[in-house]
This record gives structure tokens, sequence and C-alpha cells, in this order.
């Protein structure tokens, strides 16, 4: 099969997914009212997702949602999880993320990449927030989905994620088109001091007078949901504003004393 044939046929079925959705989420909302019912939905919404796409098994493989065992057998590759469109910015769904419900590992999953889905590619909730970010004239990067959920129901619309893996060249990019700031916001540990440097790796060549990146260090204890609710939106708000400059990051990794590994 060619990969003008495979991405064919991956639109064509994540456009019927994402229209059933849509109609899905219409009559759902006209039959729930309350936030707990949403299970119910999940339920619901699988049951008639799986008739509707009976029959494009192997498509589903192709894309990640299903996987076949040895023996032949396939299963929800996102079972048991919690589960969220990631859209491109034109607003197509072209893939999926989960969080797991109970215990468990991965804690988050994401879909396989395909010839419409790359991680270093997409970030999430950017189609959403494309309004967002323009009126408040900047982007807040968070480092999961579930941080851009909580942000944007606590007045913080204008916030996206990437999608578990470092952010790239390429993601800047995107982000720049849509505004000169960009506020990058990271847990205070070592993963977060890592994930920061990437960061600023992936924006140096990309830097101009008119173009300002920052870089938010919570307290080790907290993400942007757990700040903001202990602490409220205008501390946050205040965190943001006093958030580290790019050149003031990159001296203060200049200024580190190496590494010393063994032999």
């Amino acid at each position: 099969m060619s990969s003008e044939t495979v991405t064919y046929s991956l639109e064509s079925v994540l456009t019927r997914i994402e229209s059933k959705i849509d109609s899905l989420e219409k009559r759902m909302n006209e039959r729930f009212d309350k936030v707990e019912d949403w299970l119910t939905k999940v339920e619901i919404g699988q049951a008639e997702l799986k008739a509707e796409l009976k029959g494009d098994t192997h498509i589903l493989e192709t894309i990640g949602l299903v996987v076949k065992h040895v023996q032949g057998k396939r299963y929800d590759r996102f079972r048991d999880r919690i589960m969220f469109p990631i859209r491109n910015p034109k607003g197509q769904t072209i893939g999926f993320g989960g969080r797991i419900l109970d215990q468990g590992e991965p804690k988050y999953l994401n879909s396989s990449e395909t010839p419409l889905f790359s991680k270093g590619n997409t970030l999430y909730g950017l189609f959403e927030a494309r309004q967002a970010i323009r009126a408040q004239e900047y982007v807040l990067v968070c480092e999961g989905y579930m941080d851009v959920v909580a942000l944007a129901q606590l007045g913080f619309p204008n916030a996206v994620a990437t999608l578990g893996t470092a952010c790239t060249a390429n993601h800047v990019r995107m982000l720049l088109r849509q505004t000169d700031r960009i506020v990058f916001s990271f847990d205070g540990d070592s993963a977060g001091q890592r994930a920061a440097q990437r960061a600023l790796e992936a924006c140096l060549p990309l830097m101009s007078d008119d173009k300002e990146i920052r870089f938010l260090f919570l307290p080790a204890e907290h993400d942007p949901d757990s700040y903001v609710r202990t602490y409220g939106a205008p501390a946050f708000e205040k965190t943001i504003k006093e958030a580290m400059s790019l050149s003031s990051f990159f001296f203060k990794i200049v200024k580190r004393p190496p590494i010393v590994t063994g032999k």
C-alpha cells in the first residue's frame, strides 16, 4: 500500500470518526447535563463508534487505535483510559491521547506515529487555544494535556502542551506563527530542568529582536493546576510575568559546573 493510499485511508477514517464524535456529542449533550454522567457518555460513544467502524480494523491497526496480538486477537490500545482527541491546526482529529483511569503504566499514552500524526510536529490544544493566544498575546506551553485542560477551566485558555516528547524547533515555529511571546512552564525538578534546556536549544536558532521567550519553573510540589488552585489565578499570572527570560536561563545553564561522569 503506497503512502498516498495510507494517508487517504487515514484521512477518510479519521474524518468519519470526527464526524461521528461530533454527532454523538450533540446527542449526548441533549441527554446528559451532569458532569457525573460522563462515563455513561463514553460507554455509549464507544459502542456506537465500534458499530460505525466495523470492518475497518486494518485501518484502526494502522493508526494505532487497535493492537493485534501474535495469536490474531485484537484489543483496544486505549482501554481503561480517558480519551483526548488531538487536532491539527486546521481542527482535524489526527490522533488520540489517553490517561489511565486506575493504576498502571504508562500513565499517558498517545496514538502511534502515522503519516498524519507526529509528536514532534504536533501541539495539544493549539487549535482550541488560537483565539485566546491572540487575545492574551502570548502562549503558555505546559508539559501535559491534563495541564491544558485544567488551565482552560481555571481561566488560562491560551495554554498548549507537547505530547510526551521534548520541544522541537517545529513546535517553536508553530507557536511563533500565532504570537511573538512564548512562556514555557516546567516543573522545578531535574526532569523539568532538562526539558527546559531542550526547549531552549529548540528556540535559540529561531530567536529575533521582536520575539520574547520566557521560562517559568514552578515549585517541585506543584503543577500548573495545583498551583492555581492553591494560590489563585492572580498569583499564577504574577509568576508568568516574572518568568525567567531566555537570555537569563541561557547564562544560568552556561555557568553551571560541568557534570563529571565516571570512567
